[in-house]
C-alpha cells in the first residue's frame, strides 16, 4: 500500500500548492485531490479482488495458477504483433490438454498516444501441440477483405469467412481438410488463431474463468481433426 500513500500525498500536495495560484478555495482543491485518490484506491482494491477471485476459481478446479508472466506476455505480443510496451500475461490458468497444457490468460500492456498513455488488455489461450506446424494464421475475413487474396480452398463459403495465410501453402492445404473446414465454420467463426511452432494461440473476448475449460476442450477437438501425419502419426 506504500505506493497508494505516495499517490495520496502527491495529490494533496498538488491541491495545496495550486490553490494559491488560482481562484479556487484551498478546501475545494483538497476535496478534489482526495476524491481522485479515493477513486484510485477503489480501482486498485477492485483489481485485487478480481485477481483473488480468479485464483480461487483456478485452484478450486485443481488448476495451477500463475499471477503474472512477463515472458508469456512478450511471446504473445510477438505472435500477434501487438502494439505498445510492457506486455504481461496475468491470471494464467494452466489446464491439462491433449498434448500438454492450455494456458488461459489476460495480457495487459500500455500504448502511448502523444503525451497520454492508454492501458489495454485482451484475453488469449496458448495451446500446446504434439509437434511444430508451419507458421500461419486463421482469422475472420476483414470487413473489406477479399475472399480470394489469401490461401483458398474449394469451399467458397469458407474462403469468404476466413483469412488464411501461411509460410507453407502446401502444408496449409493439407491441414484444411473437409472435416477441418467444417469444424472451423461450425465452431470457430470469429476466432483469431495463430500457429507458431509447436503452439497454437487464440485471441478471445473478455476474460471469464469458467470459459477456460471450454476453450481448452475446443482446441482438443480442433487438434483431433489435424491430420496425424503432421506429427508423425498414421
Amino acid at each position: 500500500m506504500m505506493s497508494f500513500n505516495v499517490l495520496a500525498s502527491i495529490a494533496a500536495n498538488d491541491a495545496a500548492s495550486n490553490a494559491s495560484s488560482s481562484g479556487t478555495p484551498i478546501g475545494v482543491k483538497i476535496l478534489i485531490g482526495a476524491f481522485v485518490v479515493v477513486i484510485m484506491l477503489v480501482g486498485a482494491w477492485l483489481a485485487v479482488l478480481q485477481q483473488m477471485r480468479r485464483q480461487k476459481w483456478a485452484e478450486s478446479h485443481g488448476f495451477r495458477y500463475i499471477k503474472a508472466d512477463a515472458n508469456l506476455g512478450k511471446a504473445t505480443r510477438h505472435v500477434f504483433g501487438l502494439a505498445g510496451r510492457r506486455h504481461v500475461a496475468r491470471d494464467v490458468v494452466v489446464i491439462p490438454a491433449a498434448a500438454g497444457t492450455a494456458l488461459y490468460y489476460e495480457v495487459t500492456w500500455v500504448e502511448r498516444h502523444g503525451e497520454d498513455e492508454e492501458k489495454k488488455r485482451c484475453t488469449f489461450l496458448r495451446y500446446s501441440l504434439p509437434g511444430p506446424l508451419p507458421r500461419m494464421h486463421i482469422k475472420p475475413e476483414g470487413f473489406f477483405g477479399l475472399a480470394n487474396n489469401d490461401i483458398n480452398t474449394e469451399w467458397q463459403a469458407f474462403n469468404k469467412e476466413f483469412d488464411v495465410k501461411s509460410e507453407d501453402e502446401q502444408a496449409t492445404h493439407a491441414l484444411l481438410t473437409g472435416p477441418m473446414q467444417e469444424f472451423l465454420m461450425a465452431r470457430m467463426r470469429k476466432m483469431h488463431m495463430e500457429i507458431a511452432g509447436g503452439e497454437a494461440f487464440l485471441r478471445l473476448s473478455n476474460y471469464k474463468s469458467e470459459d477456460s475449460i471450454a476453450y481448452a476442450s475446443l482446441m482438443d477437438e480442433w487438434l483431433a481433426r489435424v491430420p496425424g501425419f503432421f506429427f508423425g502419426r498414421r
